[in-house]
């Protein structure tokens, strides 16, 4: 029925896609190179393994300390150990995140000349982006994660807080691959068009920064790892009604009596379960509805059209959903997307 929910994105990475960067330009076995880490050799043998965040940080660092890069030979010039205190230093002095997301910028693009990172403000938000400059591959989309989380760290480090985006968008396959790093960022929200995206909200960005010592950094991110991974599972174990209400409805068209019955409760007391989880059967639906949207809504005329194809109960409704997966209305997306096509 789509991408996968934002509910089901679990927080790690594939052994595929560690082994693919530890791998690239670089010959050699990742057993013996696990083993320096003091890790199980035998970890990233099956490529569909889910490896935990904690576990894919010791691998990377490793593979930087290796490659002497902090783009893991990514790029066409090599970024020494060291270079990302520049990107940090620059931050400690400004009074809230908001301020320091603009000398962030500013710093990444002298410390990583092949990154672009960027910012936009929108109602008291902000959108910040990364991406690779030219062609993309497998291990500069995965590692590219790897980075997006990192600078997510360093901005809970130097807030004092476990921030959580508002939403986080990605490109390509990777947009409906069910383990991926940014799950610790926030939840999924539709596809990116390039590179990775992570809106933060009012909160966040007027938080103020706190004074840290810079040798402290690399410490302060991984605790906020930590802290992080342990807030996302707790996540994912106090929202039991709403993950099997999203698999029912992904499998197949329900109504809510229905789900409710499968389920063994009543329709009332499905609604106060869901309730109590932040959530509610319309929205797992739209969810799910909106998913499917982009070929529907270039294969209709209009939004209401589209709406109606797709069983909303309104064009209203559908507009909510839609801009809140995909970050903007539907006409306006379908317009982008026209513009870009050859």
């Amino acid at each position: 029925m789509g991408e996968s929910s934002n509910q089901s994105w679990i927080a790690g990475a594939h052994a595929g896609d560690i082994v693919a960067l530890l791998q690239h330009g670089r010959t050699g076995h990742c057993r013996t190179f696990l083993t320096t880490l003091g890790l199980d050799p035998g970890l990233l043998d099956d490529p569909e393994r889910a490896i935990t965040p904690a576990q894919t940080w010791t691998i990377l660092a490793g593979n930087i300390r290796r490659r002497h890069d902090e783009l893991q030979n990514l790029s066409g010039s090599a970024v020494k150990e060291g270079f990302y205190e520049l990107i940090v230093a620059s931050m400690l002095p400004s009074p809230t995140l908001g301020d320091a997301l603009e000398r962030w910028v500013h710093s990444c693009r002298l410390v990583f000349p092949d990154i672009v990172a960027s910012i936009a403000k929108s109602h008291r938000r902000i959108h910040l982006k990364l991406q690779f400059c030219g062609e993309t591959s497998p291990a500069r989309d995965f590692y590219l994660e790897a980075m997006a989380l990192v600078h997510h760290l360093l901005f809970c480090w130097l807030t004092g807080r476990l921030l959580k985006a508002l939403g986080v968008r990605t490109s390509g396959v990777r947009a409906s691959a069910p383990v991926s790093l940014l799950a610790l960022i926030g939840p999924r929200k539709g596809h990116s068009s390039s590179g990775i995206e992570w809106i933060l909200g009012e909160d966040a960005v007027s938080a103020p920064i706190l004074s840290h010592p810079l040798e402290g950094w690399r410490d302060g991110i991984f605790s906020a790892l930590n802290g992080l991974e342990s807030q996302s599972a707790t996540s994912q174990a106090e929202r039991p009604i709403h993950d099997r209400v999203l698999r029912l409805v992904s499998e197949t068209p329900l109504n809510q009596a229905e789900a409710a019955r499968r389920l063994a409760m009543s329709p009332a007391t499905l609604r106060r379960r869901l309730s109590e989880e932040g959530s509610s059967f319309r929205e797992i639906r739209d969810e799910v509805l909106v998913h499917a949207a982009p070929p529907v809504l270039f294969n209709t005329r209009t939004v209401e059209e589209a709406a109606a194809a797709l069983g909303f109960a309104d064009a209203r409704s559908f507009r909510r959903s839609f801009e809140r997966l995909f970050g903007c209305p539907p006409s306006l997306y379908k317009l982008s997307v026209s513009e870009n096509v050859p």
